[in-house]
């Protein structure tokens, strides 16, 4: 029996000498005495203690203890601190998740992912064209060979030169001219 369940028996065998223990306290402490031999001599113990000095203080031997306020876990300072903490990362996520930068620099993020390419010659592009390259909005032209490319709503388009195609966003691209074949996920419907 560790450290903590010896605390938790002798503040429930205190509520019951004190009458202060709710049903459910008395139904948890009759269940741990069912289920452990040490938690049984500890409450003999405890009990023999409290009937001591409940008789000792009666025949006046000992003046009663005046009882001190407890310390509970909610005034602690560690506690209150634990609750800032909890605060201040609950407020970032919620920001991060939310952050929305204005509109026009939001073309920052990527929308998908250069994720094959074969005997690739590219021609005017403001994306890069290595595999494995995030891609922006902004438009690729592939002039020999094919590429693959993967949105982020899961969507799949196959090129095959010559082709020009502008992706608008993760939803969203245009064919200028070519060939291309796009495998389309219910998700991005």
């Amino acid at each position: 029996m560790n450290d903590s369940q010896q605390a938790t028996i002798a503040l429930l065998v205190e509520k019951i000498a004190h009458d202060e223990a709710t049903e459910n306290e008395v139904f948890t402490l009759d269940a741990i005495l069912l289920e452990s031999s040490d938690a049984r001599k500890l409450y003999h113990q405890l009990m023999r203690q409290h009937a001591h000095l409940k008789h000792s203080c009666a025949a006046g031997a000992i003046s009663p203890i005046v009882s001190m306020p407890r310390k509970t876990w909610w005034n602690s300072n560690l506690t209150k601190l634990g609750i800032a903490a909890a605060i201040v990362i609950g407020v970032t996520w919620i920001s991060l998740l939310t952050w929305n930068p204005a509109s026009p620099s939001s073309s920052n993020l990527a929308i998908a992912t250069l994720t094959e390419s074969s005997a690739a010659q590219w021609g005017e592009c403001d994306l890069p064209t290595s595999k494995g390259s995030l891609l922006e909005k902004g438009s690729l032209e592939l002039l020999q060979g094919w590429a693959c490319l993967k949105l982020t709503s899961g969507v799949k388009i196959n090129l095959e030169a010559p082709v020009k195609i502008e992706l608008r966003d993760n939803m969203h691209a245009y064919i200028h001219y070519g060939t291309a074949i796009a495998d389309v996920p219910d998700q991005a419907h």
